[in-house]
């Protein structure tokens, strides 16, 4: 189930959190930044009830099934995806969210939209300063502060030292963008990641789909994925990094040998497994 943030205020999306983690007993619960949340139930009858609780609220999430992955399906892997920690959001980690993020029209092909689905008009601001604070869950750093960690577009904070870890090791295909400290100062400690190789919906030769396709125009599942995202080869090149959302900042993964380099990090958490086949 997906939770996505829309139009509410603070305290209503605040509202939401409480209750969703408020499940965490029952289901595997995901803060994706401050614009969604998932919960994996694993069944149908506790998706159901917390369905029935978030209605309560005039919430109507997301739902569709997914495969379950084990380590031998991520030993196969050859992309993974990547998610951050997510930092406190009172006070917020972004400051001029309101300001530098616009929110892009529905898709024109299906009429999808959600809190991914914005244009970045300028840098973002940061809060440096929660990098070295408790996360959302409670959890702490490492000692070097949080490496890895979410923004509001869905897309990835790395620190400066593994951007440049990724740099002489010959990373492919992942560009850095500038974030600023509070008073504009360019930050030296992190910068904001991007994937230049967007692949938005899988080889329909090796994957199998339940229900309707994936959008070709903006990437949404519009049915349920049975086993491997796979993407072809051609279309992901010698990429090391790719993303399967248009703007190239959310749904990031990883190739193997780029997510190697991010063992032991403080913050980083895995992602889904991806597939590439042969042209």
């Amino acid at each position: 189930m997906a939770i996505p943030r829309d139009g509410r205020d603070e305290d209503s999306w605040r509202r939401i959190g409480d209750v969703v983690r408020g499940w965490s007993r029952r289901a595997t619960i995901t803060p994706v930044g401050d614009v969604m949340w998932l919960a994996d139930t694993e069944s149908a009858e506790v998706a159901d009830a917390l369905s029935d609780e978030l209605a309560a609220l005039r919430v109507e999430p997301l739902r569709s099934a997914r495969t379950v992955y084990d380590d031998e399906d991520y030993a196969e892997a050859d992309l993974i995806g990547v998610f951050g920690v997510d930092l406190t959001l009172d006070p917020p980690f972004v400051l001029d969210a309101d300001r530098a993020l616009t929110p892009d029209p529905p898709c024109p092909r299906c009429g999808h939209h959600d809190a991914f689905d914005v244009r970045v008009s300028e840098p973002l601001r940061i809060d440096p300063t929660l990098l070295d604070g408790r996360a959302a869950d409670g959890s702490r750093p490492g000692p070097r502060g949080w490496e890895v960690a979410n923004l509001p577009t869905g897309g990835l904070l790395l620190s400066a030292r593994l951007l440049d870890r990724f740099e002489a090791a010959g990373i492919r295909g992942l560009e850095r963008e500038p974030v600023l400290h509070p008073d504009g100062r360019v930050s030296r400690r992190a910068a904001a990641i991007r994937a230049g190789t967007v692949v938005l919906t899988p080889c329909p030769r090796h994957t199998r789909i339940e229900g309707d396709p994936f959008c070709p125009v903006c990437g949404t599942a519009h049915g349920s994925l049975d086993g491997f995202f796979w993407m072809p080869r051609g279309a992901v090149g010698d990429a090391d990094a790719v993303s399967r959302h248009p703007h190239g900042a959310a749904m990031l993964y990883l190739s193997r040998r780029a997510y190697d380099l991010l063992d032991g990090v403080p913050g980083v958490r895995r992602g889904d497994p991806v597939r590439i086949c042969a042209d």
